[in-house]
């Protein structure tokens, strides 16, 4: 599926303090949870992830290091993806 970034495909609940600037002190850190849904929630595999935040994909395998690194982990853990990646993850998805 395409990068559609205006339409949301499911519902998103997103804590708010996931909206904020970085220099918020309510800022929160998004969860791999977090990063999952609003993945899913934009209809976005790892291929469209890749070209929006401009990181590598393994067209062979279906694979990017480090888009599987921000997903992997305990879904109540931190994510590893950078703050800009996630801005620009929220931005693309019309949320900031």
């Amino acid at each position: 599926m395409g990068v559609q970034s205006s339409m949301v495909h499911n519902a998103l609940m997103l804590n708010p303090n996931l909206l904020l600037r970085y220099s918020d002190p309510a800022y929160t850190h998004p969860t791999h949870a977090d990063l999952r849904s609003l993945l899913e929630s934009q209809g976005w595999g790892r291929k469209d992830v890749c070209n929006l935040v401009g990181v590598a994909y393994n067209a062979k395998n279906y694979q990017s290091p480090t888009v599987d690194k921000w997903l992997s982990g305990d879904p109540d853990a931190p994510s590893r993806i950078s703050y800009a990646h996630w801005r620009l993850l929220l931005i693309e998805a019309g949320l900031v």
